[in-house]
């Protein structure tokens, strides 16, 4: 009869995929029922946790995807504006202004909609190539480096940290006043 009560315990714990010292024929007759309950803890612990832990697991991947696209579609915005900069400066011979960028169709183009500062009122012929044209608002990610999307005078796009957007600026500005200050 003991026998039989152990191969049952076995095939149960087998079926709920426990061990043998899971099932509550393992401890013997004389089990508490304290030690039951601590045996159906434990199974259902095994049973919701690691499905919960792999669908954590895909949630954070999925954000981590997401925050990857929106910083790629901002970069690839500032592209085709590049793009679209670039083809003006050669038709005109000058840079647009910022009117003029505005009636760009990027949406043609097929950007997404993303918001940027153009300032060209500070950028002059002599101007360092790296220099920023426009700009994305700050994008805050929990996985990726947050930043903005920078679009360099010398055509590429560039992701940078505030800080170093804020350097390059203060760059930009101090050669503008420079250069305005020898002129007059």
């Amino acid at each position: 009869m003991a026998t039989e009560r152990q191969a049952e315990g076995r095939s149960a714990a087998a079926r709920l995929g426990g061990t043998e010292r899971d099932s509550p024929q393992a401890a013997g007759p004389q089990q508490t029922p304290r030690a039951v309950w601590h045996l159906r803890r434990r199974r259902l612990l095994r049973m919701l946790g690691t499905p919960l832990l792999a669908g954590g697991v895909l949630v954070l991947l999925m954000v981590g995807m997401r925050e990857q696209t929106n910083r790629s579609e901002a970069l690839r915005a500032m592209k085709l504006l590049g793009e679209a900069v670039q083809t003006f400066r050669q038709e005109n011979g000058r840079l647009p202004t910022a009117g003029e960028v505005q009636e760009f169709d990027l949406k043609a183009r097929g950007s997404r909609t993303v918001q940027f500062t153009y300032d060209e009122s500070r950028v002059l012929a002599d101007s360092p190539p790296q220099t920023p044209l426009a700009y994305s608002p700050l994008f805050r990610l929990h996985y990726l480096p947050s930043g903005h999307a920078v679009l360099r005078l010398d055509g590429p796009e560039e992701w940078l940290t505030p800080e170093e957007l804020r350097a390059r600026l203060e760059e930009r500005d101090r050669h503008w006043q420079y250069r305005a200050g020898t002129r007059g």
